[in-house]
């Protein structure tokens, strides 16, 4: 069965770019993104001569970051039109000389070699959407270096029950015990792996993976009123503040399990 994800068209595409900048998801990005950066600049390669992969890298937004800091990547997706759409901003900015793109399935990875990547990301919840976490987890480990270094994230299970993702009491308990839910859409309902964070855990640990850090994302708005938190963004220095607030209580790892996404950097012990 083909993955539903490849049927995201050119427009599906550019519509993700333009939530992303609505708020009040325009605010929750930018604080995720801002911890997430602080995260890659501790674990990046200082050595840029290498290829850093980007799986499932959607529209292009951390390839295109990375290749302004000097690094060289290859940008996939299963999404042919997303990355005609990440194309056409990586050419816009004139980076096409750092960034490759090409269509890949994290699940067949097959045209990359063993053992040829140092630094690989998995943003965006990729192993939730893809068709076989487990097999997409192998498939990274095969093409990783040996002490190399993995960066992704899940979609955390332990969320449902704000209405994110499930549609009613009875979808909720399906889901907690089950473990997939469903992209909203009537016409594609796509399914999505909601991890716990023990899962998750074991999973990398099955295939030797070391955890270096794990810490749950997008944990002010799992914890705090979402009122209380849009009055902190209209005041002077909110943002911030909610970054250094979220950055002291990421480090609790009783908190694990109370963001939207878990992310984790392993390295591979093969």
């Amino acid at each position: 069965m083909a993955n539903p994800w490849t049927k995201a068209t050119l427009q599906d595409a550019k519509n993700f770019d333009k939530q992303k900048q609505i708020s009040p998801y325009k605010e929750r990005m930018a604080i995720k993104n801002e911890i997430l950066w602080g995260t890659l600049q501790k674990y990046l390669p200082q050595d840029k001569s290498g290829t850093v992969l980007d799986l499932g890298g959607g529209t292009g937004i951390w390839s295109m970051r990375l290749a302004k800091e000097g690094y060289s990547l290859i940008l996939t997706d299963i999404s042919e039109a997303v990355l005609e759409w990440a194309k056409e901003k990586i050419d816009n900015e004139k980076l096409s000389e750092k960034v490759i793109v090409e269509p890949a399935d994290i699940c067949d990875l097959s045209k990359y070699k063993d053992n040829s990547f140092s630094f690989v990301m998995a943003i965006g919840d990729i192993l939730s959407y893809c068709s076989d976490a487990e097999k997409g987890l192998k498939e990274i480990k095969r093409v990783l270096k040996p002490q190399g270094l993995l960066i992704g994230d899940v979609e955390n299970r332990y969320k449902i029950f704000d209405g994110r993702r499930a549609t009613s009491w009875e979808d909720a308990i399906r889901i907690l015990n089950g473990g997939v839910a469903y992209w909203p859409d009537k016409e594609s309902p796509a399914p999505i792996h909601q991890f716990t964070p023990t899962e998750i855990e074991d999973l990398l640990s099955a295939h030797k993976f070391q955890t270096i850090e794990m810490y749950p994302s997008h944990l002010m708005w799992g914890l705090f009123n979402e009122e209380f938190l849009q009055q902190a963004i209209n005041s002077k220095g909110g943002l911030q503040e909610i970054v250094n607030i979220e950055k002291k209580m990421s480090k609790d790892k009783h908190l694990l399990g109370c963001g939207f996404e878990i992310q984790f950097i392993v390295r591979n012990e093969k």
